[in-house]
């Protein structure tokens, strides 16, 4: 009688596992590397971290917690902005670029490769 019952529950449970298999978020089966400078990691992370959160991409910090809800919705677009004046703000500071423009241009890069590499990721799921 104990099996038949737990069988019984194990068909119960079946579907619901199935169903939460479906609803999964997609997941890439691999992540790109970017190696974001130093310096610059302060002010493009929160970004990036945006960007990831939006994919479902659990991000774990040395200590084992977790950084991003995992079922969040957001919008990274003030992030980005906020991440390219701190860009250009903390390569002034550390004196890294000739001019406004040169400075611009390198947060432009860094926030273009972010993009580009979550796109990917996103269409990976596809």
């Amino acid at each position: 009688m104990l099996t038949a019952m737990t069988l019984a529950i194990a068909m119960l449970l079946q579907p619901a596992a199935e169903a939460e298999a479906e609803e999964a978020p997609q997941r890439p089966q691999q992540l790109e590397a970017i190696n974001i400078p130093q310096e610059l990691a302060p002010a493009l992370m929160p970004y990036l971290t945006c960007r990831q959160t939006e994919q479902g991409i659990s991000l774990y910090d040395d200590d084992g917690q977790l950084l991003n809800p995992t079922n969040t919705r957001q919008d990274c677009a003030p992030l980005r902005e906020k991440a390219r004046g701190k860009t250009v703000g903390i390569m002034k500071d550390l004196y890294l670029g000739r001019n406004r423009t040169e400075r611009e241009q390198v947060a432009d890069y860094w926030l273009t490769r972010i993009d580009t590499l979550t796109d990917a990721s996103l269409e990976d799921d596809s």
